[in-house]
């Protein structure tokens, strides 16, 4: 009897010991949870606003223990579900550890932007053997993934056959498991969108560096490839914008006499022969191309507006594109039906924002015959702003009061400043990774 009771008292030691041991696993689990949780959610934050689509609401972060799945997008909990042990194989990559797991929540979170996927779940592991996603599907969030990464300001292309390679041997995925592409499947698809994102990578930079040197016939064919395989809010900005210089610099008469807020070099057309009768010079053919191009241009930059419906700069971009097709009225009243006097006080760079918004009214009031109302804001701007925007009030109070600005003035305009500094949306440089680079941290 004794001896029994013995028994039983080692058996309940036993258990409570085992009960002990599981108690503090899952609470070290759930202390790590949180601070795996904050570093997720600040990479997906990047992601969503280096895509600045926000139509779709930002997808939630949970963390799982997962031993089958690194990352799940769930369409209708709208939710990335993003295993500890894939984050800890990211966090082994070192300095380039926040850069995997970009990738890794980038392709979940290019899954919620594919409307036309018809699946209520994708998996980042399974991939298209998995929750009936195809491969098409799953190849584009790939490339879509590396793509915003790299907007974002991760560089992923160079380290997806590593990563690719751990998680198969930390996932414990054999050669051969239904339901899962092979390793050397995955290998074959991954060098595969490590080339494609590479093109389109160099595609979309060879269309920023086209605007700056004025070939924006070419930076259109660019920017239109890329927003074949990436429909973002700065590709279709920068679409918008490449049109709108491109209907303002295509023909050898210079039909606008006005500088524009949206302009970031101007010499060039300042210095073509203005036309006397401006847009009326244009033969027949040139002026249905450039109604062609501000079509274009006002297309691109209502979806940017659409996308986003806080920020200032696309509608301040379709005033312009109004004034230029003749329709100085319509901008106007869409200063006035859009708030944007009010909505400008919300933007980050708010006094930046402002002085456009407000060279944009007057260039609508003086195309609308209200030259008073234009040379009141022109002057305005002038006694109190500095930088590129008081040097086109300037200009455009001259050309208003009839002064003709020759080459030279011109050559006085302000330098530009730095190239990470946003002026009209185009950016020619993306921030890269310092050499002191911290790594993830998971407590």
């Amino acid at each position: 009897m004794a001896q029994k009771a013995t028994t039983t008292i080692k058996a309940i030691s036993m258990f409570r010991i085992t009960f002990i041991v599981l108690l503090l696993i899952f609470s070290n689990q759930i202390q790590a949870n949180p601070a795996i949780k904050k570093v997720a959610e600040g990479v997906l934050q990047k992601l969503y606003k280096a895509n600045g689509n926000q139509i779709y609401l930002k997808p939630n972060i949970k963390i799982i223990d997962s031993e089958k799945d690194a990352a799940l997008f769930l369409r209708r909990a709208n939710t990335i579900e993003l295993s500890q042990k894939a984050y800890a194989i990211c966090q082994s990559m070192g300095k380039d550890s926040l850069a995997a797991l970009a990738y890794v929540l980038g392709h979940e979170l290019a899954h919620a932007y594919q409307k036309d996927l018809d699946a209520s779940s994708t998996s980042f592991l399974a991939y298209d053997r998995h929750h009936d996603s195809s491969l098409f599907f799953e190849e584009s969030a790939d490339v879509q993934g590396v793509f915003l990464a790299y907007l974002a300001g991760y560089k992923t292309t160079h380290i997806l056959k590593d990563l690719i390679n751990r998680i198969y041997k930390d996932f414990d995925l054999p050669n051969e498991l239904i339901g899962y592409p092979s390793l050397a499947e995955r290998q074959n698809t991954t060098a595969k969108v490590e080339a494609m994102s590479t093109e389109l990578i160099r595609i979309y930079e060879a269309g920023n560096y086209l605007v700056s040197i004025e070939k924006y016939d070419f930076a259109v064919a660019c920017f239109e490839h890329v927003e074949s395989w990436y429909k973002g809010r700065e590709v279709y900005n920068n679409l918008g914008v490449s049109y709108t210089y491109l209907a303002m610099n295509f023909s050898p008469k210079n039909s606008e006499p006005f500088l524009f807020p949206l302009e970031i070099s101007w010499t060039t057309r300042m210095k073509k022969p203005l036309g006397q009768r401006g847009g009326k010079d244009l033969s027949i053919e040139e002026q249905r191309l450039r109604r062609l191009y501000l079509q274009k241009a006002e297309d691109y930059f209502s979806i940017a507006s659409k996308m986003n419906p806080r920020q200032v700069a696309p509608e301040i971009n379709l005033m312009c594109v109004a004034i230029l097709k003749g329709e100085a009225q319509q901008a106007i009243e869409h200063y006035h039906s859009h708030d944007l006097a009010k909505r400008v006080r919300f933007e980050a760079n708010n006094s930046a924002t402002k002085q456009k918004v407000r060279l944009a009214l007057a260039l609508a009031y003086s195309y609308n015959k209200e030259s008073d109302k234009a040379i009141r804001i022109w002057e305005d701007i002038q006694a109190t702003g500095k930088g590129l925007g008081t040097f086109q009030a300037e200009f455009n109070l001259k050309i208003q009061n009839g002064e003709k600005c020759a080459a030279e003035d011109i050559a006085d305009c302000p330098e530009m400043p730095d190239a990470q500094i946003l002026v009209d949306g185009v950016k020619l440089h993306r921030p890269q990774a310092s050499a002191n680079w911290i790594p993830m941290q998971s407590k």
